[in-house]
């Protein structure tokens, strides 16, 4: 009888064992859909999953990506729910609760006015109340240059209060905008045209994987990534990615 014991509880700890190891070799990042970098209606999740999906399969890791609202993915990352979030501008405030892979990829974030407008010119833009994305980088840093804004659940949204004359500028990524137009049934009356990006872009922002610190492997694992993703480059296997981003960007232009 204490034999089977025995052996009944060598197996337990085997099993537990088993599941912390699986547990820890599982990553769970969660993210907004954001067409065409990443999105759950893309294939395979977009581009932009495939590389992190890869960096972390050479790190030894698997991925898991769950799509919400923005504001809800900071949230649940922040609070240690997820192991960090799949593309993710980096700032000063993010930096206390995430650290960040090293850089993955990058979008313009533009002003876009209605084809009309008088609005020329970045000065001009701030001038106006800015509509954007709740809890994204570029509206918080507005918000700290004292540029009153608007916030809303996603481009979408934005473009249609532009259009029908509810806020004067939004700011947003380029190829979301532009992809938004090509394939968004809910956009289907309204063309570039109908619209004007300002040039230059307000800014170009790096776009990084951020693990969130109440994970104590955190830092173990933006390493792995970093030394997964440095490998790829070197070994040219990150370039047969490169030209998934550039065919997809021509072609959404």
């Amino acid at each position: 009888m204490l034999a089977k014991m025995k052996i009944l509880l060598f197996l337990s700890l085997i099993l537990s064992i088993a599941v912390a190891v699986e547990a820890r070799d599982k990553i769970r990042l969660i993210t907004v859909d954001w067409p065409p970098y990443y999105s759950a209606e893309l294939p395979e999740q977009g581009f932009y999953s495939q590389i992190t999906r890869e960096v972390f399969k050479r790190a030894g890791y698997s991925v898991e990506i769950y799509f919400v609202p923005w504001q809800r993915a900071l949230f649940e990352a922040e609070q240690g729910n997820y192991d960090g979030l799949l593309g993710a501008y980096y700032s000063d405030e993010r930096a206390k609760k995430f650290l960040f892979t090293d850089q993955v990829s990058a979008n313009d974030e533009v002003f876009i006015v209605r084809a009309d407008s008088k609005i020329d010119s970045i000065e001009k833009a701030i001038s106006h109340t800015v509509a954007g994305m709740k809890g994204s980088a570029p509206l918080e840093e507005l918000k700290t240059r004292n540029v009153p804004v608007m916030e809303n659940l996603n481009i979408q949204q934005n473009l249609q209060m532009l259009a029908a004359g509810r806020v004067n500028v939004i700011i947003g990524g380029r190829a979301q905008f532009y992809y938004q137009l090509s394939t968004n049934a809910d956009l289907r009356k309204l063309s570039p045209d109908d619209f004007k990006v300002i040039e230059p872009p307000y800014k170009s922002f790096g776009l990084f994987n951020a693990m969130t610190m109440k994970n104590p492997d955190s830092a173990f694992i933006v390493r792995a990534f970093n030394r997964a993703l440095r490998d790829m480059k070197e070994d040219g296997s990150l370039a047969e990615f490169d030209i998934t981003i550039v065919q997809t960007q021509v072609e959404i232009q």
